[in-house]
């Protein structure tokens, strides 16, 4: 593009001295296009180009790195996913949350492929049974009377739904497995046909049967008994038998305690989280396409 001063010049050569176009792009040595061009130009003012909108994720960025590298110094299994961070988002800056939790989804993937890089992960699509659940245990870490405690994450799941009940205990004990049961069979109004269970102790001897099968202990086949439900022992080294409340235990975890929740009534708030995992239910399930909350109803039918 030429200066103004190369323009006028140009110009006064054409229209004062009367030379021609090829005369002018010879003493010049501009081309011929050129040089008919800005004779011909009529509007000689600075094109204003309209400024870049801000992308609406530009705000949102600085918080979502910032919670991302806070993950760096917790617990890797209390690390923030996509949709926690949407949820805080909303929660804590709906001023300035003006996309949707895809776009979200996307930025996270993004700032995390910059402090981490990317990974591929590969799923096996497994078939369930309805009517049967799958119990486990996790951990997280809380506040608790203002100092940080471990405590224990009791999940069942029903894999044929997805669906999925926590509640939060202070050890693994057959005790907390038990009671911790019987609040999610009251909350739900349900007790599921059959129970998958890995080889805890809580739940197993470590003693077989005759058959070299594990046993589970009277005391758990006696409240199996009252509740009317059948007990499924996992086999050593079998951890598709139970995956699906495998990955509910991560699921839940980051989910509902990232961050670190405040646990200052365990009894309330156990019932605060049952509501809000039945809330989690609202949502469509990742390959049915169909309300996880529907799918539960049926699940219970069967």
């Amino acid at each position: 593009m030429l200066t103004i001063t190369q323009i006028n010049y140009i110009r006064e050569l054409y229209f004062l001295e009367g030379k021609t176009y090829a005369q002018i792009s010879g003493m010049t040595g501009k081309n011929y296009r050129t040089v008919k061009r800005y004779i011909e130009m009529d509007d000689f003012n600075e094109k204003n180009h309209k400024a870049s909108r801000p992308n609406k994720t530009d705000e949102l960025r600085p918080i979502i790195r910032g919670w991302l590298m806070e993950d760096q110094s917790r617990h890797h299994k209390q690390h923030h996913t996509a949709k926690r961070i949407f949820d805080r988002l909303e929660q804590e800056h709906p001023k300035i949350l003006d996309v949707s939790e895809r776009t979200i989804r996307n930025v996270v993937k993004e700032e995390r492929e910059k402090l981490y890089g990317s990974e591929k992960k590969a799923h096996l699509l497994l078939n369930h049974p309805g009517g049967e659940a799958q119990v486990d245990f996790g951990s997280f870490e809380a506040y608790d009377n203002g100092v940080i405690n471990k405590f224990h994450e009791l999940v069942l799941s029903f894999p044929k739904s997805n669906a999925g009940f926590a509640i939060a205990t202070r050890s693994e004990t057959r005790e907390a497995l038990l009671e911790g049961l019987v609040t999610i069979f009251k909350f739900i109004g349900y007790v599921p046909r059959a129970i998958w269970f890995d080889q805890m102790s809580s739940a197993a001897l470590r003693t077989r049967d005759e058959k070299g099968k594990v046993k589970a202990t009277d005391f758990m086949m006696r409240f199996a008994t009252h509740y009317g439900f059948s007990i499924k022992l996992c086999n050593p080294d079998s951890g598709h038998e139970k995956g699906n409340v495998e990955n509910k235990v991560g699921t839940l975890r980051r989910n509902l305690f990232v961050p670190e929740p405040t646990i200052d009534n365990l009894e309330d708030f156990n019932a605060r989280l049952l509501k809000e995992c039945e809330a989690r239910h609202k949502k469509t399930h990742y390959r049915l396409k169909k309300p996880i909350e529907k799918l539960f109803e049926s699940d219970m039918l069967s």
